[in-house]
């Protein structure tokens, strides 16, 4: 396998355990310490400014894995159509060929999905800790007033019941009837 071929199979190995790393359920606070230090740390920045510059090449080579698989493809339907019987070298040169090829696409392939992936589950995550951040402060506000606010709004219903009640009776003087309050 030649040079940038391992590299970028060492890269997507990266890819593949930072994923199982931001996946991997952790407490809200080792999560939150984890992105504070990969989003302020300068040096994190500068290694995902050069990961943008090595996904662009990674882009390159996929872009000429395709043009390589498909000229190993038209190569095995021209020796098809011609009918031609290579001998055993030949087939397998083509298959070692085809096999090659095709490997390099999946890991090139691989590679560019998993980068997506991977920035779209980081967003995630720091949207999921900013919601829980924003929600550890409305109940802290809350909780603090929510005795108060309890007390308050059971005191205005007691008083919107009373009211009710005193409705219920001059309607029923008025028009003559019972007053069932049940039935209101």
């Amino acid at each position: 396998m030649a040079l940038y071929n391992q590299l970028v199979f060492g890269l997507l190995c990266v890819e593949i355990i930072t994923f199982l790393i931001l996946i991997v359920p952790l407490p809200f606070t080792w999560r939150r310490a984890l992105f504070k230090t990969i989003a302020t740390s300068p040096i994190l920045a500068k290694v995902q400014y050069a990961l943008k510059i090595i996904f662009c090449f990674v882009a390159l080579l996929f872009v000429d894995a395709v043009n390589q698989m498909r000229k190993v493809q038209r190569e095995g339907a021209l020796a098809r159509e011609t009918g031609a019987r290579p001998n055993l070298r030949g087939e397998n040169d083509y298959r070692s060929r085809k096999f090659l090829s095709e490997r390099n696409f999946y890991i090139y392939a691989f590679t560019l999905f998993l980068s997506l992936i991977l920035s779209r589950t980081y967003s995630l995550v720091l949207d999921l800790i900013k919601a829980q951040e924003d929600l550890a402060i409305l109940q802290t506000k809350v909780g603090g007033s929510g005795g108060a606010a309890a007390s308050k709004e059971k005191a205005q219903l007691v008083e919107l019941q009373k009211e009710y009640d005193s409705l219920a009776e001059k309607y029923a003087k008025v028009s003559g009837e019972k007053a069932d309050k049940k039935k209101d």
